[in-house]
């Protein structure tokens, strides 16, 4: 197994001074995250379909030569495929168009279809990173290093959970929101709570789907990875035990038209499945209605749906000792159920937000117009 040391700069703050990382294992996971494995191979003789060109074997330790058209003049030329060219194919792609050197597509130019990734998206760190990795995707004689040593640099990592403009932060007021979550189907609704509670209702099935103390959301996977990733929960997020929760008789489950997030079986008999998409749908008799927000912007929103001709409202919210509140009104009758959950200890709640905050997320939600139901502004989906 080879190592290499770089040398370190001096342009990295004191908080992450000594802090070392590996650049082959952060130039495989960034490589990932982003989207790249998306349109390109990483493995040998890969013969399947891919929008950009295979990556193996195009970085070795000795720089080789590759066709390309220059786009500027549309001429054919042979560059050498070294880290100045690397360098140029992620920031300026439209540059250069590489030319397949694999059948059935051999001779013929890949489509320019691959975005820039600018310096303030992907530093020179990671996109060095990502380099490094790419040189160990070659046969033995021209393979390079497994570990590449350094120091992280500024803009690596976000020195501060609060500069991280995808940590979506609760401080003040209740927040809603909707992610892409293991555990929800992708209708999920997301509350977050000043308290530090935070919960999914699932329109899947019309319950309280997940529940956790903590941070509230991390939008980092789904937005680097061009929404092919989930999300995830926020920082030092400690997920909630829902056992016992009230159940509606008969169930709801819209499975056919609302998924959990990574259940490819349900997804797949759905797409090809012989079961007719209108019957299943007037089967169900179901509908998610909307929520109202409320009065006290530190409260918990209302979720509204409907059931055969019964319309439910549904607010949900666990207390300082641990307990969960559901209080549902059936038409004209209201229910309340109380259940014992995991206590809140130890709960991380962010500082209040700097004004110099980069994140861009609007904290109060935008008013949507519906006009079913007579109600304070609904948000629906």
């Amino acid at each position: 197994m080879r190592y290499k040391i770089l040398p370190l700069l001096s342009l990295v703050p004191a908080s992450l001074l000594g802090a070392p990382v590996d650049l082959v294992q952060l130039g495989k996971e960034t490589f990932n995250a982003v989207g790249c494995a998306e349109c390109h191979s990483e493995t040998k003789n890969d013969t399947s379909v891919k929008t950009g060109p295979g990556l193996y074997g195009l970085f070795p330790t000795t720089a080789r030569k590759r066709d390309i058209i220059e786009t500027g003049e549309n001429h054919k030329h042979t560059v050498t495929a070294d880290f100045t060219y690397y360098q140029k194919s992620i920031r300026n792609p439209g540059s250069e168009i590489a030319i397949s050197e694999v059948a059935p597509t051999k001779g013929e130019p890949f489509l320019p279809v691959m975005p820039a990734y600018p310096v303030a998206f992907l530093n020179e760190q990671k996109a060095t990173a990502i380099h490094h990795y790419l040189q160990t995707l070659n046969d033995d004689e021209l393979r390079g290093p497994s570990k590449v040593m350094a120091e992280l640099e500024e803009g690596t990592v976000a020195k501060d959970i609060h500069q991280d403009p995808t940590e979506i932060l609760v401080t003040d007021r209740t927040r809603v929101f909707r992610a892409r979550i293991p555990g929800s189907s992708a209708r999920a609704v997301y509350v977050g709570m000043p308290s530090g509670l935070n919960y999914a209702f699932d329109p899947r099935t019309m319950t309280i789907s997940k529940a956790w103390w903590g941070g509230f959301l991390n939008l980092k996977n789904e937005m680097a990875g061009r929404g092919n990733n989930p999300s995830a929960m926020g920082n030092q997020a400690r997920e909630i035990t829902l056992a016992g929760q009230p159940e509606l008789s008969p169930k709801v489950d819209l499975s056919f038209k609302s998924p959990l997030i990574g259940d490819g079986e349900t997804i797949a008999k759905n797409l090809w499945g012989d079961a007719d998409f209108l019957e299943q749908l007037t089967t169900a008799n179901a509908q998610f209605i909307g929520y109202t927000y409320p009065t006290d912007p530190k409260g918990s929103p209302t979720f509204h749906y409907r059931v055969g001709k019964t319309k439910y409202a549904l607010t949900f919210n666990i207390t300082e000792d641990g307990m969960a509140h559901y209080n549902l009104t059936k038409g004209s009758e209201m229910s309340k159920s109380i259940l014992k959950t995991d206590p809140p200890e130890n709960v991380w709640r962010p500082n209040p937000i700097p004004s110099t905050l980069s994140q861009k997320v609007a904290l109060t939600p935008m008013a949507v117009s519906y006009t079913h139901l007579t109600l304070p502004t609904i948000y629906s989906v």
